[in-house]
């Protein structure tokens, strides 16, 4: 039996406040959560669909992460949340690095509209028993 999945999002953000909101907000969907990018870089695997990721952390910033992910990994959607420096996002999505960002405080519900728009990821179910 074939059957949907529920994307596999990674929400890195070094605000843990900002971690707990995403979790609260995006339920049903399966999520990954990291303090950074360079953490995110560990947590990060093939069954990821979607990288939402703050700009500005420690460590590795958001645009490190989505360069390094975008070498590993090509096919996984990548997203970033900026609230001091859209100018770096766009030319992230400029160069190829990032798909979309949103602007904070207001990137909840334009962030949950985008993952709804993305198209369904088939995932093979086995019931009852190896396929």
């Amino acid at each position: 039996m074939v059957g949907n999945r529920p994307l596999h999002i990674l929400v890195v953000d070094d605000d843990e406040n900002m971690r707990v909101l995403w979790q609260r907000r995006l339920r049903g969907y399966r999520l990954t959560v990291a303090e950074n990018g360079r953490q995110a870089l560990e947590l990060l695997s093939p069954d990821v669909d979607v990288i939402l990721s703050d700009l500005e952390m420690p460590v590795l910033d958001g645009i490190g992460l989505l360069r390094e992910a975008t070498h590993e990994f090509p096919g996984v959607t990548r997203y970033l949340c900026t609230g001091a420096q859209p100018e770096l996002a766009q030319a992230a999505i400029d160069e190829g690095i990032a798909d979309r960002y949103f602007a904070k405080p207001d990137h909840l519900r334009a962030v949950v509209q985008a993952l709804e728009e993305l198209p369904p990821r088939l995932h093979p179910v086995v019931v009852g028993g190896a396929a």
